[in-house]
């Protein structure tokens, strides 16, 4: 979660391979951004948000991955209106992706997910 109480830089580097359960952005002082060249699974629960921008309130709050993203079960990312998901390494995984949201997701890469993304 990176909200209101991270004031320092907004940028995680992955050394190695991690697993998490989601990312939430929740109002930070600016851009976050995660780069390395390890893989990052997302892996959340049934019926919660693998990505979640909605309380992204700045018009800095956005979120740049710069490493490959595997999806670990089906997952919604929700972006809000005038924010922007950017993920400029591939996606993989055989589960659904629904992005909800009115902000944007820009892929970078071409993608091997096998089990669709939805917009």
């Amino acid at each position: 979660v990176w909200d209101s109480t991270v004031t320092a830089a907004n940028t995680s580097s992955l050394d190695a391979a991690a697993t998490w359960q989601g990312i939430r952005i929740a109002n930070p002082t600016g851009l976050v951004t995660i780069n390395g060249g390890s893989l990052l699974t997302l892996t959340p629960d049934i019926g919660v948000l693998g990505i979640d921008m909605t309380a992204a309130a700045a018009a800095t709050n956005n979120l740049t991955i710069n490493a490959s993203v595997a999806l670990g079960s089906e997952q919604t990312w929700n972006v809000a209106a005038s924010r922007v998901l950017s993920v400029s390494g591939a996606i993989s995984g055989s589960t659904p992706l629904t992005k909800a949201g009115a902000g944007q997701l820009t892929l970078g890469v071409t993608n091997t997910t096998t089990g669709g993304i939805v917009l």
